[in-house]
């Protein structure tokens, strides 16, 4: 079964450097993405933006994910361009249970998944583990919903 992922107090730091630090130190790739306006737009700049906070940030991140890094230097050369800036990490080796609503608080009730860190979303949460999706995977396929 998967293992708790373990969050530490840095990686939930406010500051984007800390936990950019914290997650690397914890052997996380990252990327860093566009932030959020206070007036709920993208800082993207760019007019009715469909993922405002959640695309990468393309001239130091022009590969999505797979340009994620554990380079603190290029974290930081992106910060200084954009301080307002999300951070994000790659998902390799973990397994993310995304849960909207109700119907999917309940599907993933009846899988019976230990305890482990939650994630607050604006339409739920996402559970973390550590290691892959099969044991997940295979529970699901054996569940009725």
């Amino acid at each position: 079964m998967r293992r708790q992922y373990r969050v530490s107090k840095l990686m939930r730091s406010q500051t984007m450097l800390s936990a950019a630090k914290a997650q690397i130190a914890a052997g996380r790739k990252v990327i860093l993405t566009y932030g959020v306006r206070e007036d709920g737009r993208c800082s993207c700049k760019r007019e009715g933006c469909a993922s405002p906070g959640k695309h990468p940030l393309p001239k130091f991140f022009p590969n999505g994910v797979h340009s994620a890094t554990d380079d603190i230097e290029a974290v930081q050369k992106a910060l200084r361009r954009h301080p307002d800036a999300n951070l994000a990490i790659a998902l390799e080796g973990l397994t993310v249970v995304d849960v909207d609503g109700d119907e999917g608080r309940k599907a993933v009730k009846r899988l019976d998944l230990p305890d482990t860190v939650k994630v607050f979303t604006g339409r739920g949460y996402h559970l973390y583990y550590e290691g892959e999706i099969s044991d997940v995977r295979s529970r699901v396929k054996n569940s009725t919903f």
